[in-house]
């Protein structure tokens, strides 16, 4: 669902910071719905940039932003 970025990505930690975790993710961030799940576009790039990821890329694109992630560690 848009806006549960910052739900799904603990979800998703031992696969990021795993030894063979994507050295690439996109991530479509949807300000809008965000505070729905108390969260924010910048709570949502912590918890990525936590798992050892920084931002290549942001665009926003209409109502969304889409962010790409390069693995640094």
């Amino acid at each position: 669902r848009e806006g549960a970025e910052a739900l799904a990505l603990p979800g998703m930690k031992e696969t990021l910071t795993s030894d063979n975790s994507p050295r690439v993710v996109f991530i479509e961030l949807h300000p809008e719905f965000l505070p729905d799940f108390g969260a924010t576009s910048d709570e949502v790039v912590t918890i990525i940039e936590s798992y050892g990821y920084a931002m290549d890329e942001g665009k926003q694109r209409a109502d969304q932003i889409h962010c790409i992630f390069r693995k640094t560690s």
